[in-house]
């Protein structure tokens, strides 16, 4: 009769081993997929950015890659648009804004202990 539980029993123990596994190979699966859009670039573009290749869809690093006349296209999330570049001297650079810091009364933060 032992003999006869044995194979019951191994075949559970297998059962929750191979189903364990399996969960375990889904989970990592997941992370990988999520870590795959994290560090997608259409995740970048869903943030408001833009990819912009010239007329041989080499992507467009700069100004100079951009000369006036020059045809491009621009990917956003949501798809491409065609789009011809303009004069780089008619639009100057936007100022950037610098932090300014505030210092506390007294200018000592004082201790937090």
């Amino acid at each position: 009769q032992r003999r006869l539980e044995e194979p019951a029993r191994d075949r559970a123990r297998l059962e929750r081993a191979f189903g364990a596994l399996i969960a375990q190979k889904r989970e990592r699966l997941k992370r990988l997929t999520d870590l795959r859009e994290t560090l997608s670039h259409h995740a970048v573009l869903a943030r408001g950015f833009a990819l912009v290749r010239d007329e041989n869809d080499v992507l467009v690093r700069g100004v100079a890659q951009a000369p006036a006349g020059a045809r491009l296209s621009i990917e956003f999330s949501d798809g491409r648009i065609a789009a011809r570049a303009g004069d780089a001297e008619a639009l100057p650079d936007k100022p950037t804004r610098e932090r300014t810091q505030t210092k506390p009364q007294g200018g000592n933060q004082g201790s937090l202990f």
